[in-house]
């Protein structure tokens, strides 16, 4: 039997017509997924476009797109130093909202994002979610990486400079030709971080050779236009372990996992920031001069390469390398924490716990009122910067207790490796390579659009 206040409620229902029906239906839907997180979700209050605060979709547009780095800083512009991206995620574009969830005693943990990073079933230090668990793996590596490691092992640098003059004498046999020097810068970094990772006599030798790790790198940038899709699966299918026993033995798996993940980082991070330092250079004939000037002024090994401790101290090399971070970082700039419990409150708007925070780095760059004429390259202006304020809006590595373990040995790397090539040569860009063809996509590793930089050499010493 069927009860009369409900067989009531069913005869009214089923008398209604069709368009009313439909319309009850409609103003359910509006009522329940654009008036409620509009005006009554966890992000209502926070600034930014209203679409953000009620779907997605807009900002996977622009994943898709790839200029997601584009879209943010100017919603930053336009509604301030934190806004609403989607319905359970923002960005904040602010010393101080960096220091506050960055810093050790901010505590964020890392966002699912991260998952996507995950190798052999095991989180590398990079992927991994917790403060506390990170904390314990960073231990593990940190003493190499540390600069007092990386700058007084003689075998460190050895490697690089090795690899460097092997870079110079690819680029000697094609002098006046078209050189990419994407490819080049990337082949450099790989053959480096493999020997450091596995030893003398077992890295790649992917600048001289047309090996197959050529093609697997080749085969891996040719992925990043399609990153919004990847993100759906890590290197690894499967559940994910727990982590290793640190004050232990460790797992080959995770052993594994960490050593794929610093080859991944040494790669992207120096073949983008080498490619778009050389790039800019070329395009600043009267730069490449001055750069070459002070590297002149240095000691030479026998070699021909400067020793990095007078190379790391040169102004011009400096000014023009924070340049390149400052215009170009080599990151998609998704570092997602979540807030902790209790919510915090990011330059002075609270933002709910459970929410996912990521920094715009481009925003923060690119801001014309802490860098006049943001988006050109200048590296005067680190060079009239006596007070070292910029820095602490320069944060292409991250900020705190997380920031890339990896800044020194890419220092090292890069600065011998453009000291390389301009002590030898000018450079410009060939016909090929275009703003259009440079434009940095906002893919995981920030890579130029067309996947190459063709350069032209030309011998000046």
């Amino acid at each position: 039997m069927i009860p009369e206040a409900a067989h009531t409620q069913f005869n009214l229902i089923h008398q209604l017509p069709l368009h009313g029906i439909i319309s009850i239906i409609t103003i359910f839907l509006v009522v329940r997924y654009l008036i409620q997180p509009l005006y009554f979700g966890p992000l209502s209050h926070v600034p930014g476009p209203w679409i953000n605060k009620v779907s997605s979709l807009y900002l996977g547009y622009h994943d898709l797109t790839l200029d997601r780095n584009e879209r943010i800083p100017e919603w930053h512009r336009k509604y301030g130093a934190v806004i609403c991206i989607s319905p359970t995620a923002v960005s904040v574009a602010s010393t101080e909202a960096v220091r506050e969830i960055y810093s050790s005693s901010g505590r964020y943990s890392k966002s699912s994002y991260f998952d996507h990073f995950t190798a052999y079933n095991q989180r590398s230090i990079f992927a991994t979610h917790s403060y506390e668990e990170h904390f314990d793996k960073r231990r593990l590596t940190y003493s190499f990486y540390q600069a007092s490691t990386v700058y007084k092992q003689p075998e460190v640098q050895n490697c690089i400079r090795e690899r460097v003059l092997e870079v110079l004498a690819r680029i000697e046999k094609s002098s006046d030709i078209e050189v990419d020097i994407y490819a080049m810068s990337d082949w450099y970094a790989f053959d480096v971080i493999t020997h450091l990772a596995f030893g003398p006599g077992n890295g790649t030798q992917a600048v001289e050779t047309d090996c197959k790790e050529r093609q697997i790198l080749r085969g891996l940038k040719g992925l990043q236009p399609w990153d919004p899709f990847h993100r759906t699966r890590s290197w690894q299918p499967g559940a994910i372990d727990g982590p290793p026993a640190v004050s232990g033995s460790l797992s080959l798996n995770y052993i594994t996992a960490e050593i794929l993940d610093n080859i991944n980082a040494t790669e992207a991070t120096i073949s983008v920031t080498a490619t778009y330092l050389v790039y800019l250079l070329s395009l600043h004939p009267k730069w490449q001069e001055q750069l070459r000037k002070e590297l002149q002024k240095l000691p030479v090994r026998p070699d021909g390469l400067p020793p990095f401790a007078g190379l790391d101290k040169a102004p011009i090399m400096e000014a023009c390398l924070k340049e390149i971070y400052r215009l170009h970082p080599a990151s998609s700039g998704g570092a997602e924490r979540v807030v902790p419990d209790g919510g915090r409150t990011l330059s002075g708007l609270y933002v709910p716990a459970g929410t996912i925070v990521t920094t715009s780095v481009t925003a923060m760059h690119r801001d014309g009122r802490i860098f006049p004429s943001p988006e050109a390259f200048k590296p005067e202006r680190w060079l009239e910067n006596q007070s070292n304020d910029l820095d602490s809006h320069l944060v292409p590595f991250g900020y705190g207790a997380r920031i890339c373990l990896g800044k020194p040995l890419a220092t090292m790397m890069i600065k011998l490796l453009i000291a390389g090539i301009y002590l030898r040569y000018g450079t410009r860009p060939a016909p090929s390579c275009t703003p259009a063809s440079m434009y940095q996509c906002s893919t995981h590793d920030a890579v130029p659009r067309a996947l190459q930089c063709e350069i032209q050499f030309h011998r000046v010493y």
